[in-house]
């Protein structure tokens, strides 16, 4: 990508063009491993076996029990039945839940502020906050709810009412 930008900037710079003295472009140092692609982790490490999921199910229940008046343990049980991304599912809200579908239409994202020191700019993290956008395209969609899930939004929607 920077490679076009370069050029465009060299073209401009060409006699007869004359748009620019120099290329400023020249200046810029691209690190190359920010254009390295990542390679997927491992599928064994993605997953949790059906022994783990019992222990974390388990936790969940033991920790809902300790503490009726807290969500998150819940939220992890129904993330087991609908495989929404963290970001995905903390952005649910009341309205994306119909009777046999939840609708993925919004995820929380890192939010920053950019601060100028010294000439430099930085981001700086402020928190998160709701987008009304996924990740791709492909991230808005129609998630079915078997039974499970929908006991389990039952449970959350009456420990959050409450």
């Amino acid at each position: 990508m920077s490679i076009i930008l370069r050029q465009c900037l060299d073209y401009a710079c060409m006699d007869g063009i004359d748009m620019l003295e120099e290329n400023p472009f020249e200046r810029v140092k691209v690190n190359k491993k920010l254009f390295v692609k990542k390679q997927k982790p491992n599928r064994e490490t993605q997953v949790f076996l059906n022994k783990e999921q019992k222990l974390i199910v388990d936790e969940c229940s033991t920790r809902f029990n300790l503490r009726p008046n807290c969500s998150t343990p819940l939220m992890i049980l129904l993330n087991f039945q609908l495989g929404l991304r963290i970001g995905e599912l903390v952005a649910i809200k009341w309205s994306d839940i119909g009777d046999k579908y939840i609708s993925i239409q919004r995820m929380e994202v890192e939010d920053y502020s950019f601060v100028e020191e010294e000439g430099k700019v930085s981001a700086q993290p402020k928190g998160y906050k709701i987008v009304d956008y996924t990740k791709s395209e492909a991230g808005t969609r129609e998630v079915y709810l078997n039974s499970e899930a929908k006991m389990l939004l039952k449970l959350i929607k009456k420990v959050n009412v409450s």
